[in-house]
């Protein structure tokens, strides 16, 4: 038990532990998301064939998310509002988070098929909070230690995973059963999920701004400067 402890001490860090919720959600949202297709042929009378497109749609929504939104968002943070790095991906984390959020709550409680493509487009547009919570965690930890993080990441995705499956299935079997607005309840749950994950990366940037105002308070020399290194810190 103790070599055991001793290989992943250094995963037993607040910033870290926080940085690992978003790992646990991602494959709960993926499981819930398989399931739209599914929720729509239900809900809203189409067929198999003409709800396999909403997917489609997703993956679109996706490709223009990874190769023309967060380069692009990035370019303005950096270029034009002159973020740090860190400052730019924890953003860009935070702003991610409530996409996950708000998303799966409008799919589950819009009434039409438009509003339900808008909440998948949106859901969609989260997706990313993966990667930010990636190359933030990866900045926490000496280099000979990121093998073992990713390690770690990798445990929490299954357990995720795990936890998932049965949950999604369960709300599934529920829905059925209660009708009514609760024909969403699937996808409120994966929003009651996100939720933890964006409080993850949101209680993270809290936690990191507090860390920097102790450093301001109990610095030395011109405070100006102090903030300015900090400014430029990684995380």
């Amino acid at each position: 038990m103790r070599n055991i402890y001793e290989s992943t001490k250094v995963l037993y860090s607040l910033p870290i532990l926080l940085l690992l919720l978003p790992f646990i959600t991602s494959p709960i949202g993926y499981q819930a998301i398989q399931l739209s297709v599914l929720y729509i042929f239900k809900r809203f009378s189409w067929t198999i064939a003409d709800a396999g497109f909403i997917l489609s749609l997703r993956a679109v929504v996706n490709v223009i998310l990874l190769l023309v939104i967060i380069p692009l968002a990035s370019h303005l943070l950096t270029k034009k509002l002159q973020f740090t790095t860190a400052k730019k991906e924890l953003f860009i984390g935070q702003l991610s988070g409530v996409f996950l959020f708000v998303g799966p709550l409008i799919i589950g409680a819009s009434p039409i098929i438009s509003l339900t493509v808008v909440g998948l487009a949106i859901y969609t547009l989260g997706t990313g909070i993966e990667a930010v919570a990636r190359s933030l965690i990866t900045t926490l930890v000496d280099q000979q230690h990121v093998a073992r993080l990713y390690a770690a990441i990798g445990v929490i995705k299954t357990i995720g995973s795990l936890l998932g499956g049965p949950a999604i299935a369960s709300l599934y079997s529920l829905r059925l059963k209660w009708k009514g607005l609760w024909l969403g309840l699937p996808f409120f749950g994966l929003s009651v999920a996100c939720f933890l994950g964006a409080l993850g990366i949101w209680l993270f940037g809290l936690l990191k701004l507090e860390s920097r105002n102790d450093l301001v308070k109990n610095g030395e020399g011109d405070r100006e400067s102090l903030l300015t290194a900090l400014e430029d810190e990684e995380v």
